[in-house]
């Protein structure tokens, strides 16, 4: 009894312990959908230089449709199609441009992410110029990529072990107006997704 009375004071006495949870998400766009979003906190420090990605290339498309990493990671392309294929990127907003040529069936080439972190650099096939993939400079240890494919939705997520001390969102979309938001607890808030201020669909999310 002595025992469980000294641990309930010890839990009144820290109120301000904190305790990771989950966090949910909802994107709903009516009509127009982005191809791809990227949920991450944003005040996450993220893990060592172990982090990096990969992408590889199957049936004329890219594996997924966005990578994440961290600068001085070297993010490595597999192509398992029975057909050549190429990755270049070329940015518009900064110098973040390779090109690893030509990638015969079952072989592997890579790049070095060296542009600036919380950018995202869209990927390309010189062969096939359907096919499109991203690469985002973004450390953060807790994120979800959204694929946003032909249902029309809704769209949910989970973030999961989410540590109470991170509170800063962001969510890059292509070709839409990126979402900063500061994240309550036990609030369900609500974002509309836009682009050059006119509204496309909505984001509800909460912890």
């Amino acid at each position: 009894m002595k025992k469980t009375y000294s641990a309930l004071l010890f839990c009144l006495a820290m109120p301000n312990l904190l305790y990771p949870g989950d966090v949910t998400g909802v994107f709903t766009f009516p009509e127009r959908k982005p191809f791809v979003a990227l949920v991450y906190f944003a005040d996450d420090p993220g893990s060592g230089p172990e982090m990096c990605g990969s992408l590889d290339q199957k049936n004329k498309a890219f594996s997924k449709r966005i990578v994440t990493a961290k600068t001085g990671c070297e993010v490595t392309f597999l192509n398992s199609d029975e057909m050549q294929h190429n990755i270049f990127a070329l940015s518009s907003v900064s110098d973040a441009a390779f090109d690893v040529g030509l990638l015969p069936p079952g072989k592997t080439s890579s790049a070095i992410v060296e542009w600036a972190e919380g950018e995202v650099v869209r990927l390309g096939c010189k062969i096939h110029p359907k096919m499109r993939s991203y690469i985002a400079n973004v450390p953060s240890r807790y994120f979800a990529v959204v694929s946003f494919e032909d249902a029309d939705g809704p769209f949910s997520f989970t973030i999961s072990d989410v540590p109470d001390e991170l509170d800063q969102v962001k969510v890059w979309f292509p070709k839409m107006d990126p979402i900063e938001l500061t994240l309550e607890m036990n609030r369900d808030q609500s974002i509309d997704v836009t682009r050059r201020d006119q509204s496309y669909g909505t984001l509800e999310i909460k912890r």
